[in-house]
């Protein structure tokens, strides 16, 4: 089974092809005066940004579950079901009603990678 190290890398990549995903979808860019929107740059922009974003997220919660044994693990266990909640009704529109498809696209694969690492981190 891979390390710690290398599904933290694996989710963050996943969880950021997502993002990217849904920005190539659903995301327009704000009008620019002299020039076309590039939905491509935006959707390259977001997949790095949010990769570093999730890699970031990936070792904090690695960070909290190794210093606080047994409870750290406890602890980033119960965001998996807050994580997962959290997307269920984001994509339902239970929560986030007012925002715009893409948003609550982003906020459901953000949600979902939440609630993916603390099981991911416990089994590894």
């Amino acid at each position: 089974m891979p390390d710690s190290q290398t599904m933290i890398i694996l989710i963050s990549v996943f969880g950021a092809v997502g993002q990217a995903a849904v920005t190539l979808r659903w995301y327009e860019p704000p009008p620019r005066e002299d020039q076309p929107p590039i939905p491509v740059f935006e959707g390259v922009l977001f997949l790095v940004g949010f990769t570093v974003l999730f890699v970031g997220l990936g070792f904090v919660l690695s960070f909290i579950r190794g210093i606080y044994q047994p409870y750290g693990e406890l602890l980033t266990l119960l965001l998996t079901p807050i994580g997962f909640y959290s997307a269920y009704g984001t994509f339902t529109r239970r929560l986030n009603e007012d925002k715009d498809k893409a948003t609550r696209m982003m906020n459901v694969v953000g949600a979902l990678v939440v609630g993916i690492y603390p099981m991911v981190l416990f089994l590894v």
